[in-house]
């Protein structure tokens, strides 16, 4: 499922743009802890209008289409993604995660104008109508407005459902709802294929502590959010779900231009019904 570039002598650093399997050690990952410890002190002092569907809505008029990278790494990660048919991704943005899905339907339906039906029934929702629309012109699967954090429950069905870096932009007093949501939407042995970002990631590490709305999470300038999941936390969340596969994916990040090692750290685990 997983990559395994491993890093074993620090002298080939630079042979490759990335190495899996690792993490901030020793003297930098006390100061890592100690960061995000003085953030969690700054709580109190801090205070932020929190209104994610005008922020999100806002962001997806500033930017192009072209500011988004499509994730095809989704369908080479979770190998067994492909064998399931009916497809539903919350908060689905601009459809960079189930671009890979399209594009699948469309070399397919080339190859065979015999095909009565598309390999993938491709749906997503978003709150941000901007987001929706987008997706509507781009592609041709349904497309809806939805608000993950109300009590409108999602339509049924799915086989798979994908939540790839949308819970960490949703405040964590809703984390479970959504996940119990989408149980409800998926049917029997269907599958939830999470990803999103992981404590100690370098995007927290570069948050400053004025940015600092509860524990593990920030608010952007532009007033979107971030959440940084630990293990424990996450697995608290998944309720009914059978955890099948989890995570914590640390790697490490060349950039040779400006000389930084960059540590990622993500949450990544398929969940079952």
């Amino acid at each position: 499922m997983f990559r395994d570039r491993k890093l074993v002598d620090i002298a080939n650093k630079n042979d490759f743009n990335a190495w899996d399997k690792e993490e901030i050690k020793d003297t930098a990952l006390e100061k890592a802890i100690k960061k995000v410890q003085d953030d969690n002190l700054c709580i109190s002092n801090n205070q932020f209008e929190i209104n994610s569907e005008k922020s999100w809505d806002k962001f997806y008029r500033m930017h192009q289409d072209n500011f988004f990278k499509n994730r095809k790494w989704i369908i080479e990660e979770f190998k067994d993604i492909l064998s399931r048919r009916k497809i539903l991704e919350i908060g689905c943005g601009v459809g960079s995660s189930l671009h890979h899905f399209f594009k699948i339907n469309e070399d397919e339906a080339a190859i065979s104008s015999a095909l009565n039906e598309s390999r993938f029934d491709i749906y997503g929702c978003d709150f941000s109508p901007k987001a929706v629309s987008i997706c509507q012109k781009k592609y041709k699967g349904t497309f809806f407005i939805h608000d993950l954090t109300s009590d409108v429950p999602l339509p049924t069905g799915f086989d798979t459902i994908l939540l790839i870096f949308t819970l960490s932009a949703i405040e964590p007093k809703y984390h479970a709802h959504v996940l119990e949501k989408a149980y409800k939407a998926l049917n029997p042995n269907g599958r939830l294929y999470f990803k999103d970002y992981g404590v100690l990631d370098m995007v927290q590490l570069r948050y400053k502590s004025n940015k600092i709305v509860e524990q593990n999470f920030y608010m952007r300038n532009d007033g979107t959010l971030t959440y940084f999941f630990g293990e424990d936390y996450f697995r608290s969340l998944t309720g009914e779900f059978k955890i099948v596969e989890f995570m914590m994916d640390k790697r490490l990040l060349i950039n040779r231009k400006r000389n930084l090692d960059m540590y990622r750290v993500y949450v990544q685990c398929v969940l079952e019904k």
